[in-house]
C-alpha cells in the first residue's frame, strides 16, 4: 500500500484534522448558503448563533464521520482546505449557494484521470484507460482499481502537493464546480 493512501486512511480513521480546520470551515460557511459534506448539509445559519460554535464543531465532525471510507473522508478535508484558501485570499466576495464538496472531489478526480491519459500514467491500468463494454459494466458498480467512493485508487496514492498532487487538482476543479471562482489565467495561483 502506498504511503499517501495509508496516511489518508489513518488520518481519516482517526478523524485527524488540520490545525484551525473548524475555523476554516466556519469562514467558508459564512460566505455561502451551506456546505454539503457527504449526506449532511451544514446551513449558513450555524454561523449566526452566538453560542453555536460548539454545536458547529460537533456538526462538522458528525458530517465527516458519516463518510464511511476513511481515505475519501480525508479527500473531503483536503477539498475544504482548498475552499478555505479561496476565502483567505479574497478571491471572491461570496461563494454563493450550497457548495457540494463531493462534486469538487469528483471533478478533481476527473481532471486527474484526464491528465493520466495524456501522460500515460499509472491510472491507465485501471480508471483512465478506454473501457470496452464489459469493463464499463464493471465500472458502473465500482472502479476497476477498487478505489473508495468511485475515486481512482491512483488519486488516493498521489501526494497532496506537486504538479500531479491532489490539492493541485482540487484547486483546478474549483472554477469548474463553482461558477463565481475565477478561471485559470484570471487569477494568480497562491499554491505552488
Amino acid at each position: 500500500m502506498d504511503r499517501w493512501l495509508r496516511h489518508r486512511r489513518l488520518d481519516g480513521a482517526h478523524n485527524r484534522l488540520p490545525r484551525d480546520f473548524n475555523l476554516r470551515v466556519w469562514s467558508i460557511l459564512k460566505e455561502c448558503q451551506g456546505l454539503a459534506i457527504g449526506e449532511c448539509v451544514l446551513p449558513h445559519s450555524l454561523t449566526q448563533v452566538r453560542r453555536g460554535r460548539l454545536k458547529f464543531w460537533q456538526d462538522v465532525k458528525l458530517a465527516l464521520v458519516k463518510i464511511p471510507q476513511a481515505e475519501y473522508r480525508q479527500l473531503m478535508v483536503e477539498a475544504l482546505m482548498v475552499l478555505s484558501l479561496v476565502i483567505e485570499h479574497h478571491m471572491v466576495p461570496s461563494l454563493g449557494g450550497i457548495i457540494y464538496v463531493e462534486h469538487l472531489v469528483q471533478k478533481a478526480n476527473q481532471l486527474f484521470l484526464e491528465d493520466q491519459r495524456k501522460v500515460k500514467g499509472a491510472a491507465m491500468q485501471c480508471c483512465a484507460k478506454i473501457k470496452d463494454s464489459k469493463e464499463q459494466q464493471q465500472a458502473a458498480s465500482g472502479l476497476l482499481c477498487g478505489g473508495a467512493a468511485k475515486i481512482c485508487q491512483n488519486f488516493y496514492v498521489s501526494a497532496p502537493g506537486g504538479r500531479y498532487g491532489t490539492m493541485t487538482y482540487l484547486f483546478r476543479a474549483l472554477p469548474l464546480v463553482l461558477n463565481n471562482v475565477p478561471k485559470p489565467g484570471e487569477m494568480e495561483c497562491p499554491i505552488s
